[in-house]
């Protein structure tokens, strides 16, 4: 099936309430329907700031676990662009003094997502953890 999404992009998803916090996550494998995709998340590179805001870019290397994503073109936009939307991770990050059962109950935490398709050349502006988060 022909697809617009291909392996190694990387797509990223904004949420936040009085802040705005970036997820990025970058393709693995497609499907053979072209209907859903593999994907890791994938590391945010600083590559600036402002006085309240980071600017970040999206690393092309996938960590953590691999995840399925939905692939959608025109279902509620319209505007001819592929979206990926689902479930992925959203704690990666454990502390030193974690029991295994503490660790194995935070992987399991997920945020439902919709990512747009990241240009090359983008950059992404997140509220600075100093203000707001």
């Amino acid at each position: 099936m022909d697809t617009k999404v291909k392996v190694g992009q990387v797509f990223n998803t904004s949420w936040g309430y009085d802040q705005t916090n970036y997820d990025f996550v970058v393709v693995k494998s497609i499907s053979p329907s072209g209907k859903t995709v593999l994907c890791q998340k994938a590391a945010k590179i600083y590559v600036g700031h402002t006085t309240s805001q980071d600017i970040l870019k999206p690393s092309l290397e996938g960590f953590g676990s691999v995840f399925r994503m939905r692939v959608e073109y025109n279902n509620w936009r319209e505007d001819g662009k592929v979206y990926l939307r689902g479930s992925y991770p959203y704690l990666s990050r454990f502390e030193d003094d974690w029991t295994d059962e503490q660790k194995a109950d935070w992987s399991k935490s997920t945020r439902l997502g919709t990512f747009s398709l990241c240009e090359e050349t983008d950059t992404y502006h997140q509220t600075n953890p100093m203000f707001g988060h």
